[in-house]
């Protein structure tokens, strides 16, 4: 054994069985099985200035190259109009034409019908929303 591989080699044998159940049972399980999700949505709650909302999810959900792909949401920003598009297969991105003025809100719901590129239905929290502060006296 050379002196590296007296520091960096892990022989099956030194490891607890319990930890090679555990591993063996997590290579079985193929990421596929996990259900498609939302895995960030930004910003939420009280925001300033801002003017972009980005969601990035678990699984792809358009094929890559398709930056004009049916929105993932349902958006409601009052007033203020925008315009979403797929940055990559599981990157979707909403920019307002402005900021957000005092009282305004923007809420996110995703789509009843939302699928994943493979078919799976999303799960997980439906609806998202960030807003500007009112103003201050």
């Amino acid at each position: 054994m050379t002196h590296l591989n007296r520091y960096f080699a892990f022989p099956a044998a030194r490891l607890p069985r319990r930890f090679l159940g555990g591993l063996a049972i997590a290579l079985l399980v193929s990421p596929s099985a996990v259900a498609a999700g939302l895995r960030q949505f930004t910003p939420q709650g009280q925001i300033d200035q801002q003017v972009r909302a980005t969601a990035i999810f678990t699984a792809d959900m358009v094929p890559l190259g398709q930056p004009e792909a049916a929105a993932p949401f349902e958006v409601d920003c009052g007033a203020v109009s925008g315009k979403g598009r797929w940055s990559d297969a599981r990157s979707w991105s909403f920019l307002l034409d402005r900021p957000l003025q005092a009282g305004e809100r923007c809420d996110f719901r995703l789509r009843a019908t939302l699928k994943a590129a493979n078919g799976e239905s999303v799960s997980g929290e439906q609806r998202y929303a960030f807003f500007a502060p009112g103003p201050w006296p």
